[in-house]
Formats: structure tokens, sequence, C-alpha cells
């Protein structure tokens, strides 16, 4: 019996080294499928103070007496590949001071690809946005969904600190049968929005460069034809001059100026700034 007990504690002893052993498995398993997704995933913030006039810097108002806002986009994505991530954002607009209000911007999904051509010091990286028009604002307009594709093209001229760039996109409205006159105004709504912003960098420091961005916003109206003529600016047309700051590997502070080339005073000339911090 003592033989025979010294085996049944030598297999219980045996047996419970082995669940022990296949729980640490289980866990170290579960703990490097965790560590792997949380490698992968990637968190973005990104917030525009649209600030004041030049010659009013103390001002809570916008040159045009509208107040000043706070512009955040915060995003997350999954890295399918090194190049390619699936993610999810939204927008909200803030009004901290003064009227204290907000407005959501519809929340998409995006997928892009950081390297679509990348050859030597030449890059273009884009992307495809899909809002599926969920806020009650949108629907008031009769829209289903959007849809929008997106271009960013860098070069770094060899030899120079110059990068010249550009930015782009287009983004359709797909609208219901009213959707062509909505509002008391009863003109027809926008079914094309574009933008394109050529740009250049002077890299001063490793982390401090001087930009310029030009940008241009090209506009459709639902039912006007084609061709250029059917084409509006949807915004004025502005130029904005700044300094990128890198903080550190994840953080950048970019403040800028806002110029209407159309209307160049100081009265006209915001004073803003870009913020971009990666979470994760």
């Amino acid at each position: 019996m003592k033989k025979l007990g010294g085996v049944i504690l030598l297999a219980s002893a045996v047996m419970s080294l082995s669940a022990s052993a296949e729980t640490n498995t289980s866990t170290s398993s579960a703990q490097s499928i965790a560590s792997d997704i949380l490698s992968k995933t990637t968190s973005t913030t990104v917030i525009i103070l649209g600030g004041p006039s030049v010659d009013n810097p103390a001002s809570l108002r916008a040159p045009d007496d509208s107040v000043m806002t706070l512009d955040t986009v915060l995003s997350a994505g999954y890295k399918i590949t090194p190049e390619i991530t699936a993610g999810v954002f939204g927008e909200v607009v803030l009004q901290p001071f003064l009227q204290r209000d907000y407005t959501f911007s519809d929340p998409a999904v995006k997928l892009s690809h950081s390297k679509l051509i990348s050859s030597g010091t030449f890059n273009l990286a884009t992307d495809l946005r899909v809002y599926p028009g969920l806020l009650g604002s949108t629907r008031n307009k009769d829209q289903y969904f959007a849809w929008r594709t997106t271009q960013n093209m860098n070069y770094e001229i060899p030899g120079t600190r110059l990068t010249v760039g550009s930015v782009s996109y287009i983004r359709q409205y797909v609208m219901g049968p009213q959707g062509a006159a909505v509002g008391s105004s009863g003109k027809p709504s926008t079914d094309f929005l574009g933008y394109w912003g050529p740009n250049v960098n002077y890299q001063l420091t490793p982390k401090v460069a001087l930009t310029a961005l030009y940008e241009l916003y090209p506009v459709h109206k639902l039912g006007g034809g084609f061709g250029l003529a059917s084409i509006s600016q949807g915004y004025p047309m502005d130029f904005e001059p700044g300094v990128s700051i890198d903080v550190t590997d994840t953080f950048n502070v970019s403040p800028f100026l806002n110029i209407y080339p159309t209307d160049a005073k100081l009265a006209n000339t915001t004073v803003n700034v870009t913020v971009v911090a990666k979470l994760f």
C-alpha cells in the first residue's frame, strides 16, 4: 500500500505540475498575443487651435467675429502589415471659450497605406475613408454616406535640408432624392469637395523645421455639370507659414500663421497651433 500510495502521490504531483505548466503556457501565450496586438495598434490625437488675429492676440474671437475653436481628431488603427493600417476616427469641433459649445462630425472607417510608392527619398502615402452618415445633421441633408481618398506625397531633395510635398483629397457626398436642395435657401448641396495643399519644409535641426503650406478648396455642387466652369472655391485660399517642433518622438507642436493672399492684412491673419500626440 505504501508503494501504491507513493505511486499515486507521484502521479498526482506529475499531474499537478503538468496542469501548472499548461496554465503557465496558456498565460504566457495569452500575454504574447496581447503584446502582439498592442504592438500593431496605433492611436493618434490631432488638435488644431483656430486662434485670434495677429493685431488682436488677446481676443477670444477669430477675425470674422466667430468664436475660436479646437478642432480635435481622434483615431485608432490596427496594422495589418507594417505599411497597411485599418482603423476608425472621429472628429469634434470644440468651442471652449465664450459660447462653450461643440459639434460632432461623422465618424469614419479608414484603410491606409504608408508606402504605396516609395523609392529613395520619395514617398507616396494614401488612404480611403468611408463616412456612414450616422449623425442626424447628415441625415437631415438626405445624405446616405460619403467617401474620401487622400494622397500625401513627400520628396526629400538629396544634398539639401528641403522637403517638398503635396497633400490632396477628394470627398464625395452620396445624396438621396432630396439632397439637391435642402434648407430654406434651396441651394444645391455639395457633392464633391476637394483639397490641394502643396508644401515645403526646411529642416533647421533634427527636431525643428520651417514649414510653408498653400491651401486650395475646390467644390462642386450637385447637378452642376462637369468641367472647370462648374468648380468653385469652397473656402478662401490661404497661405500658412509655420514652425514644426518635435518635442518628443510621439509629440509635435506646430504654431503657424493663416494668411489670406486675396485679403492679406494683419486683421485677417490668425495665429494657430497644431498639436499631434501619438498615444501608442
